[in-house]
């Protein structure tokens, strides 16, 4: 990659998808408004009886990194920090949730816009350059509000928004722009994801000859709002979901995407691992977020993802610091490429006998309006 000017072609301004700076990393956060059940997880997690009676934090990760932006005063710069109207240099790039750089794929079809203290989208013709091999975006910018942000759209269309670390320099003392911008505010739509908590169909209590209990299998037209297919070649018979029942994330059910394979034994032996699937009604262009728990019940051997048809949304080989025997929470935000968008999430450890738990999918519409 050379060193020097790459142009990016202008960003018509989306919605804005996953928000992320040295101080303003968004984390995986647990649901609003519960605390996440405590569970004792030795009726249903194999050779693990460890409480689960927290909500593990992670950084939310899109596409496997995050979009830093700070302030620079590089004198080799001053070229283009004294461009016409430009009051500052943002040197932009993605990295981990340690802020260690990566490089990204196809970065000069990168596309950045800020917003200005009027609420109006304002594409950034940024400058692409390489530092030790790791690309680097430098902003020219030209305008200044609160918050000072910048908008990138990658190669494969995901969303990164960052806030601006300012850093040493004053906008007061840079800018005229004195206007008192206006307040963006969020909000979000109805829930759109069907059985998203796995309550239907209800297990019951009976007691299988083993002594197992508080468990079923179900085939995927028994599950409402969820098709399933087989993620790996281990099973050759019909599709079950397995729904287990005591406290979960929320409510007392949830799937483990490890489903029964045996069915014509009582109770059903072995597992395989499972891909379940919801299709979602979306608008084109409207910005979405998706939020769900998930257990893993042994860590680097339970693992999944959640896929849509334009990509990764989420994988659990991306987070360093996995945390097994708890349930966890993770927030994402996607735009939506079409009317209608399938969400799956696919296990696929190393042992289909220890597959992750999921439970409280969710997905709603994100409505964002700029207030005077």
């Amino acid at each position: 990659m050379s060193s020097r000017t790459r142009f990016i072609m202008l960003l018509m301004f989306g919605l804005i998808s996953v928000c992320c700076s040295k101080r303003f990393v968004k984390e995986i956060s647990s649901k609003e408004d519960s605390e996440a059940k405590s569970a004792n997880t030795s009726d249903f997690v194999v050779d693990d009886d460890e409480s689960t009676d927290s909500i593990a934090q992670e950084p939310a990760i899109i596409a496997g990194g995050f979009l830093y932006c700070s302030v620079t005063e590089d004198e080799q710069w001053k070229s283009i920090r004294e461009g016409d109207g430009v009051i500052a240099i943002a040197e932009c790039f993605v990295g981990d949730a340690a802020k260690n750089p990566k490089q990204v794929s196809s970065p000069e079809a990168t596309r950045f816009t800020t917003i200005t203290a009027e609420g109006q989208p304002v594409a950034v013709t940024a400058v692409v350059i390489s530092k030790n091999e790791i690309t680097h975006w430098l902003l020219p910018m030209k305008t200044f509000a609160t918050p000072w942000i910048a908008i990138a759209t990658f190669a494969d269309e995901s969303q990164f928004q960052c806030e601006i670390d300012k850093g040493a320099f004053s906008p007061t003392n840079n800018s005229n722009n004195d206007v008192k911008p206006p307040v963006l505010t969020t909000s979000f739509g109805p829930d759109l994801a069907l059985n998203g908590t796995f309550s239907q169909p209800a297990v019951g209590n009976g007691v299988f000859s083993d002594g197992s209990k508080s468990w079923d299998h179900f085939a995927p037209n028994g599950v409402n709002g969820w098709d399933a297919v087989w993620n790996n070649t281990t099973c050759t018979n019909a599709v079950r979901l397995e729904i287990q029942r005591k406290s979960g994330a929320d409510g007392q059910q949830w799937v483990d995407l490890s489903g029964s394979c045996q069915v014509g034994v009582t109770p059903p032996a072995g597992g395989s691992n499972l891909k379940i699937s919801q299709t979602i009604k979306t608008e084109v262009g409207a910005s979405y977020q998706l939020s769900f728990n998930y257990f893993l019940q042994k860590a680097r051997i339970s693992a999944f993802r959640v896929t849509r048809p334009e990509g990764t949304l989420f994988d659990t080989n991306q987070i360093a610091n996995l945390k097994a025997g708890v349930w966890n929470a993770a927030t994402m935000e996607f735009a939506a490429t079409s009317t209608e968008t399938i969400l799956s999430f696919a296990e696929y450890g190393s042992d289909p006998l220890e597959g992750t738990l999921l439970d409280n999918v969710s997905v709603k519409q994100i409505i964002r309006s700029l207030q005077e």
